[in-house]
């Protein structure tokens, strides 16, 4: 099946039959009520590129969001694309070439504090502006070695201001056949330093984005892996390299996981794409805390709830918003019986609402979901949309925004740091800004754009939120800033 070969998860084991007697026996949860709106901006139409797959969307200085397409493209590589949100015009920014090394990317990009986006091809770190013109940082080997190889997963910036990420391949150990994976730290300037090598013991094949905690040391998941059933790890790792297996999956509590996201509690959040409660095994959201405790929150069933849940988001509301990749809609699409995926938010006891589901034509597959300083959610579908494209039934996919009536708030381009760093702040409306303050304490600040700014963390400063204050009123950070002694 296409979606399979090109979707959220390239590993993610194929739809079991079973999943149908649980479909009609599965309590329906809410659909979309009036203030739940599903909106489709554009359909990928392979010139502008195809399949999107597992892509969280980056807001851009410009208030512009970014992302990349798998394949396609004019030539024939896939693409790194533009989306105004303000009237939904899609522009490609790069096309990268199919025949050429450092092609098809994957994951999307993420905002850097130098203003710049960084991404991972299949080969390739490379760095791009907001108008296109790319560099390539860094090649991974074409053959398995020690440095890695197939990078995946999308990039983050440690508060060091060094890139940090995973390869799916290569490394040091020969337990898996071309290398079980790495962890990697990367300077902006492409100095590139592999911190770990996985041996399948402590996973393999990491795939997720790795998350920053407030600890300092970087938390992140193995696809596969582990001593008891190959189904994944959890793990953390130090900038230096020091690192810990944290938890084993075994199957019931979930296999194959993602990305994490960390709750002001301090625990950390995600998802499997299949296992869990028999008989669907169809995914689950998890907690794990920073003592190595997992508790399975949710198993979903592969029905109405949906099946094969991608990264959660922590949305400005205090819940997690997620997307699953089937399940949802009965029998609307053409290569699944168990529908075309779902949008749903869970509490952090572990009650899921299915909030809307895909109908084919708004997206089949749906893999990133992220909420701007609007306070809108926007996302993609790998699949589905104007199915006259792509060749086949299954279209090229879609990108889209669903409102949940949230309102506006700002974010940080970087989550902590010293006295006298430079922030970026991303929101809307500061030519009228008036103020910006850290916790309460006053900071001198410039607005360089309608959609940002960059203040100075003032001296006497402590860790809190960041308030801006707008012409229109005051908006105030979804996620605290930590002040570095």
């Amino acid at each position: 099946m296409l979606r399979r070969s090109v979707g959220c998860s390239m590993n993610r084991t194929t739809l079991r039959v079973s999943t149908l007697l649980v479909t009609f026996i599965v309590a329906a949860t809410a659909i979309a009520s009036s203030a739940q709106t599903l909106k489709v901006l554009d359909d990928f139409e392979g010139a502008s590129g195809a399949y999107p797959g597992l892509v969280a969307l980056a807001q851009g200085l410009d208030g512009n969001l970014y992302g990349t397409t798998q394949s396609r493209g004019a030539f024939s590589g896939g693409t790194v694309f533009q989306l105004n949100p303000q009237d939904s015009a899609l522009t490609t920014i790069h096309a990268f070439c199919g025949s050429c090394p450092g092609n098809f990317p994957s994951q999307g990009v993420i905002l850097a504090t130098d203003g710049n986006f960084y991404g991972v091809t299949a080969s390739t770190v490379y760095r791009i502006t907001s108008e296109g013109v790319l560099t390539t940082l860094y090649t991974f080997c074409s053959e398995p070695c020690s440095a890695g190889m197939s990078p995946r997963g999308a990039l983050v910036q440690g508060v060091d201001t060094n890139l940090y990420g995973t390869t799916t391949k290569g490394g040091g150990s020969t337990n898996c056949s071309e290398g079980c994976g790495t962890v990697f730290k990367i300077t902006l300037q492409g100095r590139l330093t592999t911190l770990h090598s996985f041996d399948s013991t402590d996973g393999s094949s990491p795939q997720a984005p790795l998350v920053q905690g407030s600890d300092g040391s970087f938390y992140g998941t193995a696809y596969s892996g582990g001593h008891s059933c190959n189904c994944g790890t959890v793990f953390k790792i130090t900038s230096q390299g020091k690192f810990t297996t944290l938890y084993e999956f075994s199957g019931t509590d979930g296999a194959n996981p993602g990305g994490l996201v960390q709750s002001p509690s301090g625990n950390f959040y995600g998802t499997t794409a299949s296992g869990g409660s028999a008989p669907a095994q169809a995914g689950t959201v998890f907690e794990i805390t920073p003592q190595e405790t997992l508790t399975t929150l949710y198993s979903f069933t592969g029905g109405t709830d949906g099946e094969g849940p991608s990264v959660l988001f922590l949305g400005t509301d205090g819940n997690f918003y997620g997307t699953s990749l089937g399940g949802g809609a009965i029998g609307i699409c053409p290569e699944s019986f168990n529908g075309c995926g779902t949008i749903f938010s869970i509490t952090t006891n572990g009650s899921l609402t299915t909030l809307t589901h895909f109908s084919f034509s708004d997206g089949d597959g749906p893999c990133g979901l992220v909420q701007t300083t609007s306070g809108v959610f926007y996302g993609v579908s790998n699949l589905g949309g104007d199915n006259v494209h792509c060749g086949g039934i299954y279209g090229c996919g879609t990108i889209w925004s669903f409102n949940m009536g949230l309102g506006p708030f700002v974010s940080l381009v970087q989550a902590a740091g010293g006295v006298g760093t430079k922030v970026g702040i991303l929101g809307q409306g500061f030519s009228g800004a008036s103020s910006v303050s850290f916790n309460g304490t006053a900071a001198k600040f410039s607005v360089l754009t309608d959609t940002a700014i960059k203040a100075t963390v003032p001296a006497g400063a402590t860790s809190g939120s960041v308030t801006v204050v707008t012409s229109s009123g005051t908006l105030t950070s979804n996620k605290p800033f930590t002040v570095i002694p």
